[in-house]
């Protein structure tokens, strides 16, 4: 296992780098090439007098080279580093594999160089069975999912709870998921960070309640609060059952007609959590029941769909 620490600009860590950069050449010309391509910059490595490695950058724009350390942003330094970590591996080709840890990738990171990593781990897990890349990261940015199958990668960390996960998914959940994702983005991501997410049907319920969320509850615990318009009431659905699958509390508000037609109906009416609640409401509800179902209709269980 290795273990990328978030606080990746010390001195000894440097010298590593360098020292790996400068006995490896398959993956500095690498870092070279994806780098220059990416960003119109061509940054390359040269040998400093005293041996070692500086990076120089090429303004191609402006027709200028300057010393990396000194004028680039923090931002392009710390991608280098980062697919250094990426590229360089401890188990050759028929040995054991290895496990790669990154803390908080995102830390100086400009969004597109975000979405540029992930992107290169994604190539680099293509290539190979025998690396396993785990990201500790509070960027939506990192919750790149592509495929249903890319939700099980997800593990919440909750406050005061265990973390959770999807253990799997059934062939209905897959054919919902993959009609969602593709409407799915890095807005709507924001409820894989918080157990206090609201959910609302559309822009203009978004602007409601956002300004009226700082006056029902403090602004300390409003600030841990996003309310997301997912566009539409179908979606409230969607939403809900990604929720319920990987053990994320949230609330929803939304018109009355959701409980009697739609997707957020039919994913309540079966989620364990609402079947839980209806049986502890059984004795108390019991008068009011009386008054709504025949004899006949009493006798059998009394679910959300049946009330």
């Amino acid at each position: 296992v290795r273990f990328i620490k978030s606080e990746r600009g010390g001195y000894q860590e440097q010298m590593e780098q360098m020292a790996l950069l400068r006995n490896n050449e398959k993956i500095r010309t690498k870092i070279e090439r994806v780098l220059s391509s990416m960003f119109g910059k061509s940054i390359k490595f040269i040998e400093d007098i005293d041996g070692s490695l500086i990076p120089i950058v090429e303004n191609r724009a402006w027709n200028v080279e300057y010393m990396l350390e000194q004028v680039e942003c923090h931002g392009l330094r710390e991608i280098i580093s980062l697919l250094i970590s990426l590229y360089s591996k401890t188990a050759e080709d028929g040995a054991a594999g290895e496990c790669v840890i990154f803390d908080e990738p995102e830390l100086h990171l400009h969004p597109q160089f975000q979405t540029f990593f992930i992107n290169e781990i994604r190539k680099e897990v293509q290539h190979t069975n025998r690396r396993v890349f785990f990201l500790i990261s509070h960027s939506p940015f990192f919750i790149d999912l592509r495929t249903p199958e890319d939700l099980i990668g997800v593990i919440a960390c909750h406050i005061n709870q265990v973390p959770t996960s999807i253990e799997e998914l059934t062939d209905e959940d897959d054919a919902l998921f993959r009609r969602f994702l593709p409407r799915f983005n890095t807005y709507h991501k924001q409820f894989f960070f918080s157990d206090n997410q609201i959910f609302v049907e559309g822009y203009t319920d978004q602007q409601i309640f956002t300004n009226l969320l700082p006056f029902i509850e403090d602004d300390y615990k409003a600030a841990g609060t996003g309310i997301i318009d997912v566009g539409g009431k179908d979606e409230l659905g969607v939403f809900c059952k990604v929720c319920a699958l990987l053990g994320t509390n949230s609330r929803i508000i939304t018109d009355l007609d959701s409980l009697f037609s739609g997707k957020l109906r039919d994913v309540a009416c079966k989620d364990e959590r609402v079947k839980s609640w209806m049986e502890k409401q059984n004795e108390r509800q019991q008068t009011f029941y009386e008054s709504i179902f025949t004899t006949k209709e009493i006798q059998s269980e009394i679910t959300l769909e049946k009330l």
